[in-house]
């Protein structure tokens, strides 16, 4: 005499997937995941280069009250650290995913500066720059970007 359950003799499927429906769920969520995370990738890469655009705006700024105090520009050639700028410009860098380093350009009569912001080894723009300048004592400058997502 045959047994079987109660769920198939009443005529009822069981609730369980089979192997080709989990299958079929997981390489959709894999298409799903493979278009959606590099779009999802370069929206951070442009969201950290935002907050870099502002502070370098910041540098900008707060170079020009340095000079009105000091009648020069602040200057860190290598690497520059968050207390020295904050020391010297009271700002704070976030110096997680970029380094800056800020140049005195120009001469006595015409000094002007420039920051860069340098991406750290990492993501899809590593090593690019983002740089302000102000030549010669300008009013205004622009900020140039290094990397196409940005």
């Amino acid at each position: 005499m045959k047994t079987s359950n109660k769920s198939e003799r009443a005529g009822h499927r069981s609730q369980s997937l089979t192997l080709i429906e989990l299958v079929t769920v997981s390489l959709i969520l894999a298409i799903v995941i493979s278009l959606t995370l590099p779009r999802y990738a370069k929206s951070i890469e442009r969201s950290k280069a935002r907050a870099v655009s502002s502070a370098l705006k910041l540098i900008y700024s707060a170079q020009q009250r340095y000079k009105l105090d000091n009648g020069d520009y602040f200057s860190c050639t290598a690497d520059c650290q968050p207390k020295e700028v904050y020391d010297a410009l009271g700002i704070t860098l976030a110096t997680n995913y970029f380094t800056y380093t800020i140049v005195k350009t120009g001469d006595a009569a015409n000094p002007g500066f420039t920051a860069t912001a340098k991406r750290k080894n990492e993501g899809p723009c590593k090593s690019q720059t983002m740089t302000i300048k102000n030549d010669r004592g300008a009013t205004e400058s622009e900020i140039t970007k290094g990397c196409a997502i940005w």
